[in-house]
Protein backbone atom coordinates (compact mmCIF):
# COMPACT_ATOMS: atom_id res chain seq x y z
CA UNK A 1 0.00 0.00 0.00
CA UNK A 2 1.19 3.32 -1.17
CA UNK A 3 -0.10 6.74 0.45
CA UNK A 4 -2.85 5.19 1.68
CA UNK A 5 -4.58 3.23 -1.80
CA UNK A 6 -4.76 -0.16 -1.74
CA UNK A 7 -3.89 -0.26 -5.67
CA UNK A 8 -2.12 2.17 -7.65
CA UNK A 9 -1.13 2.18 -11.41
CA UNK A 10 0.54 5.11 -12.54
CA UNK A 11 1.17 6.42 -16.09
CA UNK A 12 2.95 8.97 -17.20
CA UNK A 13 2.95 10.49 -21.00
CA UNK A 14 6.20 9.83 -22.94
CA UNK A 15 6.79 13.79 -24.68
CA UNK A 16 9.90 15.44 -26.28
CA UNK A 17 11.85 17.05 -23.70
CA UNK A 18 11.85 20.41 -25.35
CA UNK A 19 8.11 20.39 -25.37
CA UNK A 20 6.90 23.88 -23.49
CA UNK A 21 4.80 21.71 -21.44
CA UNK A 22 5.26 18.38 -21.45
CA UNK A 23 2.36 16.48 -19.79
CA UNK A 24 3.11 13.50 -17.33
CA UNK A 25 0.15 12.09 -16.08
CA UNK A 26 -0.92 8.58 -14.21
CA UNK A 27 -4.08 6.87 -13.52
CA UNK A 28 -4.51 5.88 -9.53
CA UNK A 29 -7.05 3.01 -9.21
CA UNK A 30 -8.80 1.99 -6.16
CA UNK A 31 -9.71 -1.59 -6.46
CA UNK A 32 -13.25 -0.28 -7.70
CA UNK A 33 -10.98 1.64 -9.93
CA UNK A 34 -13.38 4.53 -9.78
CA UNK A 35 -11.23 7.36 -9.93
CA UNK A 36 -8.34 8.91 -12.24
CA UNK A 37 -6.28 11.55 -11.43
CA UNK A 38 -4.26 13.20 -13.96
CA UNK A 39 -0.30 13.80 -13.07
CA UNK A 40 1.84 17.04 -14.00
CA UNK A 41 4.90 17.34 -15.31
CA UNK A 42 7.91 15.12 -14.51
CA UNK A 43 9.73 16.93 -11.56
CA UNK A 44 8.05 20.19 -12.91
CA UNK A 45 9.83 20.49 -15.84
CA UNK A 46 8.35 24.32 -16.25
CA UNK A 47 10.69 24.87 -13.27
CA UNK A 48 13.58 23.74 -14.87
CA UNK A 49 16.39 24.39 -17.22
CA UNK A 50 16.55 21.19 -19.47
CA UNK A 51 15.89 17.57 -19.15
CA UNK A 52 15.84 14.87 -16.66
CA UNK A 53 17.23 11.19 -17.16
CA UNK A 54 14.20 9.21 -17.08
CA UNK A 55 13.72 5.27 -16.26
CA UNK A 56 11.29 2.36 -16.35
CA UNK A 57 13.17 0.99 -13.30
CA UNK A 58 14.21 2.47 -9.85
CA UNK A 59 17.41 4.19 -9.20
CA UNK A 60 17.73 2.42 -5.70
CA UNK A 61 17.38 -0.86 -4.19
CA UNK A 62 15.73 -1.38 -0.73
CA UNK A 63 18.88 -1.97 1.30
CA UNK A 64 20.37 1.55 0.07
CA UNK A 65 17.73 3.69 1.39
CA UNK A 66 18.26 6.10 3.89
CA UNK A 67 16.29 8.23 6.06
CA UNK A 68 17.52 11.92 6.69
CA UNK A 69 15.25 14.18 8.74
CA UNK A 70 16.71 17.62 7.55
CA UNK A 71 14.58 16.62 4.74
CA UNK A 72 11.31 16.87 6.50
CA UNK A 73 9.35 20.35 6.30
CA UNK A 74 8.48 23.03 4.41
CA UNK A 75 10.44 24.64 1.41
CA UNK A 76 10.16 27.79 -1.12
CA UNK A 77 12.66 26.73 -4.56
CA UNK A 78 14.53 28.52 -6.77
CA UNK A 79 10.54 30.09 -7.67
CA UNK A 80 9.38 30.81 -4.11
CA UNK A 81 7.15 27.87 -5.15
CA UNK A 82 6.06 25.42 -2.34
CA UNK A 83 7.18 21.81 -1.80
CA UNK A 84 5.92 20.42 1.69
CA UNK A 85 7.76 17.20 2.80
CA UNK A 86 7.23 14.29 5.38
CA UNK A 87 7.64 10.89 5.60
CA UNK A 88 5.21 8.46 3.85
CA UNK A 89 3.15 6.88 6.61
CA UNK A 90 2.47 3.36 4.73
CA UNK A 91 6.32 3.09 3.74
CA UNK A 92 8.75 4.90 6.66
CA UNK A 93 11.85 4.58 5.06
CA UNK A 94 10.47 7.12 2.22
CA UNK A 95 9.15 10.36 1.25
CA UNK A 96 5.92 12.47 0.27
CA UNK A 97 6.93 15.08 -1.49
CA UNK A 98 3.98 17.73 -2.37
CA UNK A 99 4.80 20.69 -5.01
CA UNK A 100 2.31 23.53 -4.34
CA UNK A 101 1.85 26.48 -6.89
CA UNK A 102 -1.54 28.43 -6.69
CA UNK A 103 -4.32 25.90 -6.57
CA UNK A 104 -2.06 23.27 -8.06
CA UNK A 105 -1.03 20.24 -5.51
CA UNK A 106 1.00 17.82 -7.32
CA UNK A 107 2.95 14.62 -5.06
CA UNK A 108 5.84 12.54 -5.66
CA UNK A 109 7.17 9.48 -4.10
CA UNK A 110 10.55 10.19 -3.01
CA UNK A 111 13.74 7.93 -1.96
CA UNK A 112 16.65 9.12 -0.76
CA UNK A 113 19.42 6.11 -0.92
CA UNK A 114 23.58 6.11 -0.85
CA UNK A 115 25.85 4.70 -3.39
CA UNK A 116 29.87 4.45 -3.46
CA UNK A 117 29.86 7.15 -0.27
CA UNK A 118 27.58 9.60 -2.42
CA UNK A 119 23.96 10.81 -1.65
CA UNK A 120 21.13 10.82 -4.22
CA UNK A 121 16.98 11.03 -4.59
CA UNK A 122 14.94 9.13 -6.95
CA UNK A 123 11.48 10.51 -7.71
CA UNK A 124 8.45 9.41 -9.15
CA UNK A 125 5.19 11.05 -9.60
CA UNK A 126 2.16 10.16 -7.67
CA UNK A 127 -0.58 12.01 -7.65
CA UNK A 128 -2.31 15.20 -8.90
CA UNK A 129 -5.16 17.34 -8.40
CA UNK A 130 -6.46 18.40 -11.35
CA UNK A 131 -9.11 17.00 -13.42
CA UNK A 132 -9.61 13.81 -14.89
CA UNK A 133 -8.60 12.87 -18.22
CA UNK A 134 -9.37 8.93 -18.56
CA UNK A 135 -9.52 7.86 -22.06
CA UNK A 136 -5.94 10.43 -22.48
CA UNK A 137 -4.17 8.91 -18.74
CA UNK A 138 -5.15 5.03 -19.56
CA UNK A 139 -2.11 5.63 -22.22
CA UNK A 140 0.64 6.60 -20.33
CA UNK A 141 3.52 5.32 -18.30
CA UNK A 142 5.55 6.62 -15.27
CA UNK A 143 9.05 6.64 -14.81
CA UNK A 144 12.18 7.22 -12.61
CA UNK A 145 14.51 9.92 -12.08
CA UNK A 146 17.62 10.56 -9.95
CA UNK A 147 19.23 13.62 -8.29
CA UNK A 148 22.78 14.26 -7.11
CA UNK A 149 22.24 15.56 -3.37
CA UNK A 150 24.98 18.05 -3.29
CA UNK A 151 23.59 19.99 0.03
CA UNK A 152 21.23 18.62 2.50
CA UNK A 153 20.93 20.53 6.11
CA UNK A 154 18.29 22.26 8.09
CA UNK A 155 18.47 25.13 6.04
CA UNK A 156 18.96 24.27 2.39
CA UNK A 157 18.77 21.62 -0.16
CA UNK A 158 20.64 21.30 -3.42
CA UNK A 159 19.92 18.88 -6.07
CA UNK A 160 21.23 18.60 -9.64
CA UNK A 161 19.48 15.76 -11.80
CA UNK A 162 21.43 13.67 -14.52
CA UNK A 163 20.68 15.41 -17.49
CA UNK A 164 19.46 14.26 -20.72
CA UNK A 165 21.12 16.09 -22.78
CA UNK A 166 24.44 14.71 -21.54
CA UNK A 167 23.24 11.04 -21.98
CA UNK A 168 22.65 11.64 -25.40
CA UNK A 169 26.21 13.08 -26.02
CA UNK A 170 27.70 9.66 -24.11
CA UNK A 171 25.03 7.60 -26.09
CA UNK A 172 26.19 9.79 -29.75
CA UNK A 173 29.87 8.88 -28.98
CA UNK A 174 29.36 5.35 -28.28
CA UNK A 175 30.46 5.83 -25.13
CA UNK A 176 27.75 4.11 -22.77
CA UNK A 177 26.33 1.08 -23.69
CA UNK A 178 22.72 0.54 -21.41
CA UNK A 179 19.49 -0.22 -21.86
CA UNK A 180 17.42 2.19 -23.13
CA UNK A 181 14.34 2.90 -26.02
CA UNK A 182 14.24 6.26 -27.69
CA UNK A 183 10.85 7.80 -27.75
CA UNK A 184 10.60 9.84 -31.02
CA UNK A 185 8.38 12.06 -31.71
CA UNK A 186 5.99 11.91 -35.06
CA UNK A 187 5.17 15.27 -35.66
CA UNK A 188 9.43 15.95 -35.60
CA UNK A 189 10.52 17.80 -38.26
CA UNK A 190 14.21 17.05 -40.32
CA UNK A 191 16.70 18.12 -38.40
CA UNK A 192 15.40 18.04 -35.08
CA UNK A 193 16.96 16.13 -32.53
CA UNK A 194 15.83 12.09 -32.34
CA UNK A 195 13.65 12.58 -29.24
CA UNK A 196 13.83 11.33 -25.88
CA UNK A 197 15.72 8.82 -24.20
CA UNK A 198 13.69 6.15 -21.60
CA UNK A 199 16.69 3.74 -19.51
CA UNK A 200 14.78 0.48 -19.54
CA UNK A 201 18.50 -1.41 -17.53
CA UNK A 202 18.20 -3.34 -14.15
CA UNK A 203 18.87 -1.27 -10.98
CA UNK A 204 21.90 -3.02 -10.85
CA UNK A 205 22.90 -1.67 -14.05
CA UNK A 206 21.58 1.75 -13.28
CA UNK A 207 23.54 1.76 -10.58
CA UNK A 208 26.88 0.84 -12.56
CA UNK A 209 26.07 3.67 -14.59
CA UNK A 210 25.87 6.21 -11.64
CA UNK A 211 28.58 5.56 -9.74
CA UNK A 212 30.65 5.35 -13.18
CA UNK A 213 29.54 8.78 -14.58
CA UNK A 214 29.01 10.46 -11.49
CA UNK A 215 31.74 13.00 -11.57
CA UNK A 216 30.95 13.35 -15.27
CA UNK A 217 27.90 14.37 -14.75
CA UNK A 218 29.00 16.82 -12.08
CA UNK A 219 30.99 18.75 -14.52
CA UNK A 220 29.20 18.65 -17.78
CA UNK A 221 26.18 20.32 -17.82
CA UNK A 222 26.28 23.77 -19.15
CA UNK A 223 23.54 25.36 -20.05
CA UNK A 224 21.68 22.30 -19.74
CA UNK A 225 22.08 22.20 -15.94
CA UNK A 226 18.92 20.56 -14.20
CA UNK A 227 19.30 21.78 -10.84
CA UNK A 228 16.70 22.71 -7.54
CA UNK A 229 17.30 24.53 -4.54
CA UNK A 230 14.66 24.63 -1.59
CA UNK A 231 15.26 26.98 1.46
CA UNK A 232 13.11 26.27 4.09
CA UNK A 233 10.01 27.74 4.98
CA UNK A 234 9.92 28.99 8.94
CA UNK A 235 6.74 28.10 10.71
Amino acid sequence: MLFGYARIQFIEKISRCRSPAPSFRMMMKTLNMKKTIALTSLLLILVMQGCVVKSIHPFFKESDVVLRNELVGSWLDNDSNRWNIHVNPFKPNSYELHYIKGSRDVAFAGNLFTLDGHLYLDLYPVSDNTEDMPYFDVHLVPTHSVAMVEKLTTSDVHIRWFNEEWLQSLFAQNKIRISHEMIVDANQKPGEDDGMYLLTATTDELQKFIVKYRDEAMTKFGDGDVSLRWTRVNQ
